[in-house]
């Protein structure tokens, strides 16, 4: 408390000096300006030199080019704004002082007015009011008498109160004291002085059209808005002086309260949570119909609600909290009463944590029963994956990803299939994450599958014998085998065949075969190709199939056809009736018979001639005898006949031989 009135003496002491220099240096010029008019006047240099135009307040003429100015500039101890008093001669600077400090800002401020008598535009009654950091407003008035000395003027000299006001228990912002409705401010004049002496006579006039005429005096507003309150103190003599403070009353805010859920819950997404703000109140302004009538929630994830209520409502938060849901978030409520006024935000802490995925199951082929089959096999797979955090209203998603077990590329889609062409069991499983990388793993679907048998043999010929009997070993080698080593069962098709059970044979190596054949005209045999087909299944269905083809042949031509002779074998006195040619050939087997025939070729002969034999030789003779002894040349060929058959088959390459 000492402190505070030591500051006051001091501020006091300060706007005494003020006063002092003011009433007689405007009682000595010849013309004033103020405020706005004074703006941008200033000599140059020296201490207290306005820095802008508007820091010049006052500016009082005198003789010739001398002038003074009252310039408001921040004060030397850095402690508000300080006046200085500056003397000027045109340009030059003559002197400077600091005469008040300790003053707040936007409380100087200085008017003047016409003399009694003069025009309106007379700037002849000067008022000077300042407002100090301990919230006193001081106000002085002073009149210029021109071409009068200020010691001996003409006339009576009336002297205005000096006015200080003070108001609590707010301190004044830039002029203006801010209360809210119904509080009782004080208005305090006592500071107040009459320079001659004598009582003084004190009237306050609120603005809101009420009055007090004690120095000290309590006004309750209840009303909202901005009122000027002035004070005018009026001595013996009847000369006032005035002062004023502007009062700003507004609404009292309400008073937000977030009643459930309670700070620092926690919670998961998809999940319902109940907001309510029982207990927010306007009390503060409820003797004047003051009520909450909005309520405005931030749930901290982007989202906002507007409630005309403060009763329960649920919501769900859309993500998780930082960080993976382990860093709480902010849950912020505010309140707006009927006259627009918006509380302070209140605020809760939420944890929205995540919760893993539920471990899948999976299905392949629509059943989760375990897979077996041939290869190879597609197989479809789906699954129930599922997270508690999706919903409507969450952000949260899953991610796929199948492994099929045979290090083959992994799917990643909600549902895929796969080919199995290989043998095997494999083990199939699906691993979902979330969107904060937790994963669960579903139990494994076997999926077994059987390697299909390969059919495989060999022929040691593909040219063989119609009739002949081909044996195994020997002519058939079986080289089928099964992935897994599983016994096989076999199906021989021997096309236009007799093997041993008839057409068909289960034997791993059927034996003997017989091809039959096919005749063609004059009975002879016709070359074909048939197939054997062998086909193996293992105990589980499984099946492979080899197919190889036999060039099917009747009696081939026998070889190494040759002439072994020729001569006349018929003469007479004319000479040469018939001659023969000898031929011999390789001998084949399974034969029973050999035919040979010779056609003529020397021009004009004409002669064809063909005879069967059962040996390797023949002495066919016959043979014409040549026109005027002409030599005679024939095309020989040759052919055999099966003897099991019975059949012709094909002609041997012809040689060309004479009978001369």
């Amino acid at each position: 408390q000492q402190g505070a009135v030591q500051e006051r003496n001091a501020d006091g002491a300060s706007i005494g000096l003020l006063r002092t220099y003011f009433i007689r240096d405007v009682a000595s010029a010849d013309g004033a300006a103020a405020g706005a008019a004074a703006a941008g006047t200033d000599c140059s240099g020296g201490d207290g030199a306005a820095a802008t135009a508007n820091e010049t307040v006052l500016r009082l003429d005198g003789e010739d080019a001398t002038y003074i100015v009252y310039n408001e500039t921040t004060s030397s101890d850095g402690e508000g704004l300080s006046i200085w008093r500056r003397e000027c001669d045109g340009s030059t600077l003559l002197a400077s002082a600091e005469i008040a400090d300790r003053l707040a800002t936007g409380a100087t401020i200085v008017t003047c007015g016409p003399r009694y008598g003069a025009p309106a535009s007379d700037c002849g009654k000067v008022n000077f009011r300042v407002g100090t950091l301990a919230g006193e407003f001081v106000s002085m008035t002073a009149t210029v008498r021109t071409g009068e000395a200020i010691a001996a003027p003409s006339g009576p000299v009336y002297v205005s109160p000096v006015v200080v006001i003070s108001i609590s228990p707010t301190v004044p912002v830039d002029g203006v004291v801010t209360v809210y409705r119904g509080d009782t401010v004080t208005f305090d004049a006592s500071a107040s002085s009459n320079p001659t002496g004598g009582a003084l006579d004190h009237l306050w006039n609120f603005g809101d059209g009420t009055t007090s005429t004690n120095a000290v005096a309590s006004k309750t507003f209840t009303a909202l808005g901005e009122f000027t309150a002035i004070y005018t103190a009026t001595n013996s003599d009847g000369t006032p002086a005035s002062d004023y403070v502007r009062i700003k009353v507004e609404n009292r805010k309400p008073t937000a309260v977030i009643s459930s859920p309670a700070n620092g819950f926690s919670t998961t997404r998809c999940t319902n949570v109940s907001f309510a703000a029982a207990g927010s109140n306007d009390s503060g302004d409820s003797a004047y119909g003051g009520s909450v009538v909005e309520y405005r929630w931030t749930y901290g994830d982007g989202t906002t609600a507007t409630k005309t209520s403060a009763a329960s409502h649920t919501h769900q938060f859309a993500q998780l909290s930082p960080g993976n849901g382990t860093n709480p978030q902010s849950v912020g409520l505010t309140v707006v009463d009927n006259e627009g006024a918006e509380s302070t935000q209140v605020v809760r802490s939420v944890t929205v944590t995540n919760r893993p995925p539920n471990t899948p199951t999976i299905t392949g082929n629509g059943n989760t029963a375990n897979v077996s089959s041939n290869g190879p096999v597609t197989v479809n797979f789906a699954s129930n994956a599922s997270d508690p955090d999706i919903c409507a209203t969450s952000n949260e998603t899953l991610s796929y990803e199948w492994d099929w077990g045979d290090g083959s590329a992994k799917a990643t889609t909600a549902t895929a299939s796969k080919t199995f062409s290989n043998g095997g069991s494999y083990q199939v499983r699906l691993k979902v994450t979330d969107g904060a990388g937790v994963s669960r793993t579903s139990s494994p679907l076997t999926v077994t599958i059987n390697g299909l048998p390969t059919a495989a043999f060999a022929l040691s010929s593909t040219s063989v014998r119609a009739g002949s009997d081909l044996t195994s070993p020997g002519w058939i080698t079986n080289s089928s085998s099964d992935p897994e080593g599983q016994a096989l069962t076999y199906s021989w098709s021997f096309q236009n065949a007799n093997p041993p059970s008839g057409g068909n044979s289960s034997a791993a190596v059927p034996s003997p075969v017989r091809f039959t054949h096919n005749v063609g005209s004059n009975n002879t045999f016709i070359v074909a190709v048939y197939n054997v087909t062998l086909t193996v299944t293992d105990p589980l269905g499984g099946q492979g199939t080899a197919t190889r083809q036999v060039t099917v042949n009747g009696a081939p031509a026998p070889g190494n056809l040759r002439k072994t002779g020729q001569g006349c074998e018929n003469s007479n006195w004319t000479g040469c009736q018939e001659r023969y040619i000898n031929l011999a050939w390789n001998s084949v087997p399974q034969v029973d018979r050999y035919q040979v025939n010779l056609e003529c070729t020397t021009g004009g002969c004409g002669q064809s001639v063909t005879r069967e034999y059962t040996g390797t030789t023949a002495h066919v003779d016959g043979l014409s005898e040549g026109f005027l002894g002409i030599t005679l040349s024939y095309d020989i060929r040759i052919r055999s006949r099966d003897s099991v058959t019975g059949k012709w088959g094909p002609w041997s390459a012809t040689i060309n031989e004479n009978s001369g």
